[in-house]
């Protein structure tokens, strides 16, 4: 079981691209019981929904995990829990800050890549 629950303030349906696009979305997936909220000022989504696009300010939230990532833009696919983003990137892991220019998250974040210099404080 997995549940996936996209709620939005605007949706627009692009039938010759074959995409939804979302404004201020709130997707949540329910892995098991393991929550994951993906927050995004527009998230452009291809109909079946595999692939997206997540822009203006993009936050992630993982509380089983600890884990929250902030950036500007991120794209990804949501069945294998990847995820890549050019822009800065801030993330909370555990009790660590990780800060850096860009990121790449495969299978729902078990090996993350850290692009630029990289800055990690732990407490």
């Amino acid at each position: 079981g997995e549940k996936l629950k996209i709620v939005a303030d605007e949706l627009i349906e692009n039938l010759k691209n074959k995409t939804i696009k979302l404004k201020n979305t709130v997707t949540t997936i329910d892995q098991k019981g393991k929550i994951t909220q993906i927050i995004a000022g527009v998230a452009l989504i291809n109909e079946n929904y595999e692939d997206y696009k997540l822009s203006k300010e993009v936050k992630i939230i993982n509380k089983n995990k600890n884990f929250v990532l902030k950036t500007k833009n991120l794209n990804g696919q949501f069945k294998n829990g990847t995820m890549y983003s050019e822009n800065d990137v801030d993330i909370v892991l555990s009790n660590a800050k990780i800060f850096g220019k860009g990121l790449k998250l495969l299978n729902h974040g078990e090996y993350i890549k850290i692009f630029g210099k990289a800055k990690l404080i732990t407490n």
